[in-house]
């Protein structure tokens, strides 16, 4: 639903010691109790509301059609819903299960805010590269990694949402036992890929064909990472970390989603803007729905400027990276008074920051000279 907040029955006694809310409806209002997911509480029979919001956070997707919409779940897989006056709906049973994966996210994330906020008083003595160096050996080790890859994460990202750096801190924490058992990938192709080197390309797509060639002329196991992998599912995030620690990543690779970004949303009847250059991470008039988009798309930024750090560290030869964005509208576009409300990746203070530090080179090209049809 468009609600912010999911809604279900309680369990017994789990209402105890839970704060109240009153909530407006339609017709009068409601008293539910608020557990700490953020999940309002009903002590009696109520049918279950799944936050579509919420479901975005966690990597969901709606997909409409002319027979009504599927759900895509980066675990579940494609999920078919019911629509009622043009709202999807699904079964009870799937909602709970929907609703206990939004809750078990925002416990990860509570955990991991408590252990990087326990972690920051010793981590102010140490510098950004003593935290990385500690985290990379707590990750190669198998450890939590929260109580420094945390503190490092905050201090090399100070301009995103919290809860944006949140998510990918928890991914720190999971353990590699579990994590081994949801990865997309089969123990013998992780086997291999950690011994042989690994060629990641995110955000892959479906023609790999050359980019896997490449690789495999250098000795290295090319692995994608796309919508069916999820970099932002825990288990494909926490492996990733994991990899990178071990200094078996060769190469960095990809194109993260460019849609919040989009100067196709500043031309009528396009989908309105997002973001702009003063508020690169969202515009404060943005929808529930919408600051979602844009705060999952800052995760896979976040994602794989991390990945390239983590790798850069434990690494005996630098890794190769490469990361494809549009072009700067303030570098092309005739309109300047355009130019100047459209954002850019490129203008991000975190990418000025990244690409100083690791001093990486910006080539700008023309896309219709390499086939590209648009």
């Amino acid at each position: 639903s468009g609600a912010t907040t999911c809604l279900r029955q309680a369990a017994k006694a789990e209402v105890q010691g839970l704060p109240k809310k009153v909530i407006n409806l339609a017709v009068g209002t409601a008293e539910l109790f608020v557990n700490p997911a953020g999940t309002l509480l009903s002590t009696s029979p109520v049918e279950p509301i799944v936050s579509l919001s919420a479901l975005v956070g966690i990597g969901c997707s709606l997909e409409w059609g002319g027979d009504g919409c599927i759900l895509h779940n980066p675990v579940r897989g494609p999920l078919a819903t019911s629509t009622f006056n043009r709202c999807p709906e699904i079964p009870v049973p799937l909602a709970l299960q929907l609703i206990e994966d939004i809750e078990q996210a925002t416990r990860d994330q509570i955990r991991a805010l408590q252990t990087t906020q326990a972690s920051l008083a010793v981590a102010a003595s140490q510098t950004p590269e003593e935290l990385l160096t500690l985290a990379v050996t707590q990750l190669r080790s198998g450890r939590d990694a929260i109580p420094a890859f945390g503190p490092w994460l905050l201090s090399e990202f100070p301009d995103y949402p919290p809860e944006v750096l949140l998510e990918a801190i928890a991914g720190a924490g999971v353990d590699p036992e579990k994590v081994g058992a949801q990865c997309p990938w089969n123990r013998r192709v992780r086997r291999k890929a950690l011994m042989k080197g690994i060629v990641l390309h995110l955000f892959s797509g479906i023609s790999d064909r050359e980019f896997r060639t490449v690789a495999q002329a250098h000795g290295c196991v090319y692995l994608g990472v796309d919508v069916a992998q999820d970099l932002a599912r825990p288990a494909t995030w926490s492996w990733w970390l994991r990899a990178a620690s071990q200094g078996c990543v060769r190469a960095v690779l990809g194109g993260p989603p460019c849609r919040t970004f989009s100067l196709c949303r500043h031309f009528a009847p396009g989908p309105p803007p997002l973001r702009s250059p003063a508020y690169p991470h969202g515009l404060p008039t943005n929808s529930a729905v919408d600051q979602a988009k844009v705060q999952h798309d800052d995760g896979l930024f976040v994602r794989m400027l991390a990945i390239f750090s983590v790798a850069k560290a434990a690494a005996a030869a630098e890794p190769f990276f490469l990361l494809e964005q549009p072009q700067s509208p303030q570098t092309y576009l005739s309109d300047q008074s355009l130019a100047q409300d459209v954002p850019s990746f490129w203008t991000t203070p975190a990418w000025l920051r990244f690409q100083s530090r690791h001093a990486l080179r910006l080539f700008d090209l023309c896309q219709d000279e390499y086939g590209h049809t648009k």
